[in-house]
């Protein structure tokens, strides 16, 4: 007997997967779940099997959105009730796979029972007293089998972003900036700077030199000028007088 080496029955093995998978596409791509109201969520989901009774416990969640808005199919496939359900309002229950959802509470059901819905197919308008849609989400096969919606369902799409305002001038009325009193205003020109005086340059020694020399010389020439002087006045008065 020939035995298939271990890589040629890893080969045939994932080849065998993807044949599968293409026959037969996951149940949450097959459906394209959508939102059925487009509102935020103002009750999460809270619930436990193992206490399905337990004080506090919602068996579903709750989207926002206001009476008379309209009610879409989360999901694509047989509506399975439509009509009152305890309280005074109606529900429409559609089967999609495995799974039972429920869509309540509705004024009137736009559809019935047995018809073949796609997801985002319009199946009524909301009715007051709940404040929002609730949907719940539970496996067909068990009674107490409810699961978290929101997983199943996309994002809400984000809102348009507001553009920002213009910011506006500095010196625009009402948003002048608080200034100290003793700070000059903010648009004032800035003052120009006041020259400091500046310290002479000392002469170079040479000059002080030079200076030296010329006030000996001057001091030098006033003696001797004052020294002619003097005699000049001894020779003219010992000088005799003319005889007439």
């Amino acid at each position: 007997m020939r035995v298939t080496s271990p890589p040629a029955t890893l080969l045939i093995a994932a080849a065998l997967a993807v044949l599968t998978l293409l026959a037969h596409p996951s149940s949450a791509g097959a459906e394209r779940w959508q939102r059925p109201v487009p509102g935020e969520v103002t009750r999460s989901f809270h619930y436990s099997p193992a206490t399905p009774f337990a004080s506090g416990a919602h068996r579903g969640a709750d989207l926002a959105a206001a009476p008379g808005d309209p009610v879409r199919a989360a999901c694509a496939g047989v509506v399975a009730h439509a009509g009152p359900v305890p309280g005074g309002a109606s529900a429409v229950t559609v089967r999609c796979g495995d799974r039972r959802v429920t869509h309540l509470p509705l004024r009137r059901p736009a559809v019935r029972r047995g018809t073949r819905v796609a997801a985002g197919t319009r199946i009524g308008t909301l009715a007051p007293g709940h404040a929002g849609l609730h949907l719940g989400v539970r496996s067909a096969a068990d009674p107490f089998g409810y699961i978290d919606p929101l997983p199943l369902l996309p994002r809400p799409t984000d809102p348009t972003p507001t553009p920002p305002l213009p910011a506006r001038p500095s010196n625009a009325p009402g948003t002048a900036p608080i200034e100290h009193p003793s700070m000059p205003p903010s648009n004032a020109p800035a003052p120009a700077p006041i020259p400091r005086p500046s310290a002479a340059p000392l002469a170079p020694p040479l000059a002080w030199a030079g200076l030296a020399l010329a006030a000996l010389a001057t001091t030098g020439t006033g003696a001797l000028i004052t020294r002619r002087r003097a005699r000049a006045t001894r020779v003219t008065t010992a000088a005799p007088a003319a005889r007439p």
